[in-house]
């Protein structure tokens, strides 16, 4: 066959099934492909150029790598995202195969690529030896030529050559019928019957936007293919797809990009919301399985909305790009109390293809889930509630844990917190001693003892910085199924067991008063109550640290009795209302599970150090000679979230947001602190003298829990850095889950 250019006749010989894209060619123009894939996975595409990375014209199916036969103008570099500018350059470069192409006596095939190119004359793909390919012609003209049967042919399709339109071009040619047809964007222009046999099989170099280093074309190819079969009209409208284009995907199913396993989570990524459930965090965690049989990796994508807020399809949350058939996650922070519904889908990346949209709940009306935050109950020291406990007794085969949080800031006397007994005898009671750091106590009687007396578990406050009271701690009390066991009972504050003791069989009791009895001599309890419960198993101390964190289902079987206190006072277990009540208990939005920050104590004012319009804290080094504790305690902050603040050191003071040195006050009981009642720049203060024996861990862990105060973070929950109570035996280094919590409900940006 001839394939005839203006001056020269060139003849086709052989042909790679080759697509038009150079090595390092420069992107310039946009691209067609949006957001379609066309698969094509029968095994029949023998290469396949999507130029889609920075430098990248390999073959997708593996074999014909392109290369450039001359240095490549590489200024503006591919991009990888088919929404912009995937189109090579291919003026003046010379690409071709790395490797020997042959048609091997296919019976049929398709050549195609997408071209823009200026009004001119020049070979879009050719093989060494002219077997199949195309080419413009006489500035306006488009060609297609074929060698089979040891006959050549070719055609044009006058008038369709447009200077700088794109434009999809597509040859076929069949032995089953001898006919070669030519297709401007999916429509047959022309054909060319009468011929026989197979494409002639020569192997040679395959070659892109121009022939053997002649015959530039100047403009633009993309998506360049050869198939070994025909392909469809339908097929070649899919790819050409009004003008917006699909790329070709050779694995099965990899256009149906789909996702699985949808499903709502606590800030913990783990806790599941039921649907239409309740969470009292302002952080939701969705989560999903993103699934192709493609390679390319897959964003999770989420559209949360109130649920008086109808659908947009936009996604305001994502998760990271992750491979085909991972589970992924995407956290929305800093939700508003509120009802709340979701949908999602999955991107996948470089072609920018999406799944289509799917609801978590029914309908997209339905409430997903809801953002209520905790509550707790507070009592003025003359109030408190009763309920009727006849499941509570304590007997000697009778497994039991009690459990519940409280904050006080009255410390002048000793306080009921808790009492199941009947004139003082026949139950259980919980009581603080009076003071800052009072011991927790526990009395049980313990009517079948062969003594007849009561055992009591008295539980120091633990190690402690000298600050008054007003943070909420946790207090359990656990029993094994054998009372007469050492240590039978186990008195734990804030996660820590204090104390052990035992006993034998107890009475049951009729009554649970909280905080305490109001007919007894004790004071009753002044502060806070949160999330108290009673459970008929012994709890391990892992598990008491764990469920401490966070509310729990009320349907757990092993729930004797639970309060939540969240604008209410029945049991959630029994569904017992208060039988009875002293005084007025009120509902507080003080809670455990709440946030623990600055901005909201207008008593501290400067809240923070850092410099909220960059989201950085520079910190200057005054020669302390705890830098190394410093650092470390930085770097902690800095890899906790993608939320973080910049924490970076400066060498100027008048730079500094913080200026990190060492005092001398032995005087002080304090060990190191934030100081923000100077400058600015703050201050973060060691206390020398105060620091004397201190571990290089013990330091690291006062370094991180000052600089989170610097960073707008209060004294929270046992288990965090930001714990206000510190036991030198037992010191993390590593931030909590409170502690993260905190950080990105101040900080996410």
């Amino acid at each position: 066959m001839a394939f005839t250019d203006p001056t020269h006749k060139i003849i086709f010989q052989t042909s790679f099934f080759g697509i038009l894209l150079l090595v390092g060619a420069l992107f310039v123009f946009h691209a067609p492909f949006a957001h379609a894939k066309v698969e094509i996975s029968d095994g029949s595409v023998k290469a396949l150029y999507h130029f889609n990375s920075l430098g990248n014209a390999s073959d997708t199916v593996g074999t014909y790598d392109l290369t450039g036969g001359q240095t490549v103008d590489s200024t503006s570099p591919f991009v990888a995202n088919l929404n912009d500018a995937d189109w090579a350059n291919l003026n003046n470069h010379n690409v071709y195969t790395s490797s020997s192409f042959d048609y091997n006596g296919y019976a049929s095939a398709t050549i195609g690529v997408w071209m823009k190119a200026t009004t001119s004359s020049g070979v879009m793909f050719l093989d060494d030896n002219a077997n199949f390919g195309m080419q413009i012609v006489n500035n306006t003209k488009i060609r297609c030529g074929v060698v089979a049967g040891g006959v050549g042919t070719d055609m044009d399709t006058d008038g369709q050559f447009q200077s700088n339109v794109p434009v999809f071009l597509s040859c076929e040619y069949a032995a089953s019928d001898g006919v070669l047809r030519f297709f401007v964007n999916g429509v047959q222009q022309n054909s060319h019957s009468g011929l026989s046999g197979n494409i002639r099989s020569l192997a040679g170099k395959y070659y892109v936007g121009n022939y053997q280093s002649a015959y530039h074309l100047p403009g633009q190819l993309d998506e360049a293919f050869i198939v070994g079969k025909e392909l469809t009209t339908s097929t070649l409208l899919d790819i050409y797809k009004g003008g917006n284009g699909s790329e070709i995907c050779i694995t099965a199913g990899c256009g149906g990009i789909s996702l699985s396993s949808l499903n709502q989570y606590k800030s913990d990524a783990t806790t599941t919301i039921a649907e239409g459930g309740k969470t009292t965090e302002s952080t939701v965690v969705f989560g999903a399985k993103l699934q192709s049989s493609g390679t390319s990796t897959l964003q999770l994508q989420v559209e949360v909305e109130p649920v008086s807020t109808s659908f947009i399809n936009t996604a305001n949350v994502t998760s990271s790009f992750v491979s085909p058939g991972s589970s992924t996650t995407a956290t929305k922070m800093n939700l508003v109390p509120g009802s709340y519904h979701w949908q999602a889908r999955v991107l996948e990346n470089g072609t920018n293809a999406t799944s289509t949209w799917q609801l978590f709940g029914p309908t997209s009306t339905s409430t997903d889930f809801i953002v209520d935050p905790a509550d707790s109950v507070y009592f003025n020291g003359s109030s408190s509630w009763r309920w009727p406990a006849t499941k509570l007794g304590l007997n000697s085969s009778d497994p039991l844990t009690i459990e519940f949080y409280y904050k006080t800031t009255s410390t002048s006397s000793a306080m009921q917190l808790l009492d199941t007994r009947t004139n003082g005898t026949n139950g259980f009671a919980l009581w603080k001693d009076a003071g800052d750091g009072g011991a927790i106590n526990f009395s049980l009687d313990c009517g079948g003892d062969a003594t007849g007396t009561t055992v009591q578990l008295t539980g120091a406050r633990g190690i402690h910085n000298a600050e008054a009271e007003g943070y909420w701690h946790h207090v359990a009390v656990s029993k094994k199924s054998t009372a007469s066991s050492t240590d039978a009972f186990k008195l734990y504050f804030d996660g820590v067991q204090q104390t052990g003791g035992q006993c034998y069989t107890s009475t049951s009791t009729d009554s649970i008063w909280v905080p305490g009895n109001p007919s007894s001599s004790m004071s009753l309890f002044k502060g806070n109550m949160d999330e108290l419960r009673i459970w008929k198993t012994e709890r391990s101390v892992s598990d008491i640290a764990a469920y401490s964190l966070a509310e729990v289902t009320s349907t757990d079987s092993n729930l004797l009795g639970y309060w939540r206190f969240n604008a209410t006072s029945t049991d959630l277990v029994t569904g017992n209302a208060t039988s009875g009540q002293s005084g007025s208990p009120i509902f507080s939005t003080s809670t455990p599970f709440g946030h623990f920050i600055f901005r909201d104590d207008p008593s501290i004012r400067p809240w923070t150090s850092v410099n909220t319009s960059t989201y950085g804290l520079l910190w200057y080094n005054s020669s302390t000679q705890y830098l190394a504790q410093w650092v470390a305690g930085a770097n902690t902050w800095n890899a906790s979230t993608s939320h973080a603040i910049n924490i970076a050191s400066t060498t100027a003071t008048s730079s500094a947001n913080l200026i990190v040195d060492d005092v001398n006050l032995p005087s002080s009981g304090f060990l190191a602190r934030w100081n923000n009642l100077v400058g600015p720049p703050q201050e973060i203060q060691y206390n020398t003298p105060n620091l004397v024996g201190y571990s290089s861990t013990t330091l690291q862990h006062i370094s991180t829990h000052e600089l989170g105060h610097a960073l707008g973070l209060a004294h929270s929950l046992f288990g965090d850095i930001m714990y206000a109570y510190s036991d030198p035996t037992t010191l993390q280094t590593t931030l909590g889950l409170q502690d993260k919590n905190d950080y990105e409900f101040l900080w996410a940006h």
